[in-house]
């Protein structure tokens, strides 16, 4: 199937777990950057973000939901699924020792099955967007209902001042949308329709985002029970079902806020239906950690620990050849290269942390070839290439690393943020210009440690980066192949 075509349809269900490069960090980087303007007190209006866990959807879909889910956004991957689920499907259950019974199943997406990311992605990522709409619906009722844009988000948007009028208009063409087969969507000029409620409401007040079934949304407070429940009532008509303990509402409110709002945040409602954090909770989310610098701080520290445990067990294997290539291979940089990518300006701002890791790493080469000193360990830091053995000090990595990562995130960082915006949640001048700041400042800290020549280097390595993601990312929505120039 047509890889630029699913990134397409995956990009209108903001589905970004799959075809989405990067998508998981692009998604921590923004819950990120809202949390800075809380904590810089910038937010205009009361905003929660909304972790909807699902409990075992890869396995509790039901088959027909799947089907239908993708003959409306993936009409061409119709036949394949269907001719799968024609096949019966078997599950052996293992109930005492000796003991089993097999029998046919007709619900999930076959973890094993090449296709079931996709599936599983669509279907969860319907499922949301109609919970959206139906609260959407109830929004139409009440004219106060709607978010009131403020001048910065007027001037970030083209779309109309009314959210009623454009509720309406996308009403009446979502009609015309539905009356047509899917295999007949497509305009004039040869190319696809996107489904008339791909995009953001105005002024609906709701933002979501799904990486496969870690679905996250952003939106007013007082609209975080209704949606719960709107989604509640979609998730049981795919034959799933949601975790309510491990589904987190953070609300980006102090406590005297969330006091004075109690009722009408329905927050003893909430609690049946979700664990209710603070802006400051620690919360670990697509392996980034919220919550604050703190919490930031431990999780590394906890990896560190984890890993001096398991370097401390590489002793055993008693070869210092497999215990070079296991400690390069799984115990180096490798293993906190996630935390570098989505929190290097921190990491690297306290520096204990990665010291910490970098003296575990230290130790064991120390022990694997005696008599290293202290130029023998640079060098070991360096690449196989130029005569190094690969094993990366993290100290020198976490500024590049994040910096790369947040360069290539900011296409879809800009794309969620245009939907803050148009929502009536966050100016995207403002939420932009807040990432940019933070990505400047790393940028400028990391130069400090390079010469003249390196770090025109560097500008020049930054800028056509900027050009070629924002390139391929403007392909990807306009579902066009693009042969990536990042190198």
């Amino acid at each position: 199937m047509d890889s630029t075509r699913i990134k397409q349809v995956m990009i209108e269900l903001n589905q970004w777990g799959v075809g989405i490069e990067g998508g998981a960090e692009a998604m921590v980087h923004t819950a990120k950057n809202i949390e800075d303007l809380h904590g810089s007190s910038q937010l205009s209006v009361s905003l929660a973000k909304v972790q909807v866990d699902w409990d075992n959807c890869f396995g509790k879909f039901d088959q027909s939901y799947i089907r239908e889910c993708i003959k409306q956004e993936l009409p061409e991957h119709e036949a394949s699924i269907a001719w799968k689920h024609q096949q019966e499907s078997k599950v052996t259950h293992h109930f005492g020792e000796g003991l089993f019974d097999t029998f046919v199943k007709n619900r999930g997406a076959e973890q094993g099955d090449a296709g079931a990311a996709l599936e599983a992605g669509v279907s969860c990522s319907v499922a949301v967007r109609d919970a959206t709409q139906d609260v959407h619906q109830v929004l139409s009722g009440t004219e106060s209902s709607w978010c009131s844009l403020d001048e910065r988000m007027c001037a970030d948007d083209s779309s109309p001042a009314d959210p009623s009028t454009c509720f309406r208009d996308r009403m009446e063409k979502l009609r015309i949308w539905q009356a047509l087969e899917p295999g007949w969507r497509y305009n004039e000029d040869g190319n696809r329709m996107p489904h008339l409620l791909a995009g953001t409401q105005y002024g609906d007040g709701i933002v979501e985002v799904s990486y496969l079934d870690d679905g996250w949304a952003w939106m007013r407070s007082d609209l975080v029970v209704p949606w719960l429940k709107a989604l509640d009532n979609r998730i049981g008509q795919t034959g799933g079902s949601r975790n309510r303990q491990k589904t987190r509402v953070i609300f980006y409110s102090d406590e005297r806020e969330l006091q004075a709002n109690h009722d009408a945040w329905r927050l003893a409602e909430l609690e049946d239906l979700a664990t209710i954090c603070k802006s400051d909770t620690p919360v670990l989310s697509l392996g980034g950690m919220l919550g604050g610098r703190q919490a930031i701080l431990d999780l590394f520290q906890d990896k560190v620990k984890a890993v001096k445990v398991i370097h401390q067990k590489l002793a055993e294997i008693n070869n210092t050849q497999v215990e070079h290539v296991v400690a390069r291979a799984c115990l180096s940089s490798s293993k906190v290269i996630h935390q570098l990518r989505l929190h290097g300006e921190t990491l690297d701002d306290d520096g204990q942390g990665l010291h910490a890791f970098d003296s575990v790493l230290k130790g064991t080469l120390e022990r694997m070839f005696p008599g290293l000193d202290d130029e023998g360990y640079d060098q070991a830091g360096l690449s196989v290439g130029v005569g190094g053995l690969g094993l990366r000090h993290v100290k020198k990595l976490a500024l590049p690393a994040c910096i790369a990562s947040r360069v290539a995130a900011r296409p879809k960082v800009n794309h969620l943020a245009g939907s803050l915006n148009t929502a009536g949640l966050i100016p995207l001048s403002l939420f932009m210009q807040n990432y940019d700041r933070t990505t400047d400042d790393a940028v400028a800290k990391f130069k400090l440690s390079l010469d003249i020549e390196e770090q025109q280097q560097v500008d020049k390595l930054l800028s056509d980066a900027h050009v070629a993601y924002e390139a391929s990312w403007a392909s990807a929505v306009a579902g066009n192949a693009l042969i990536s120039s990042v190198s």
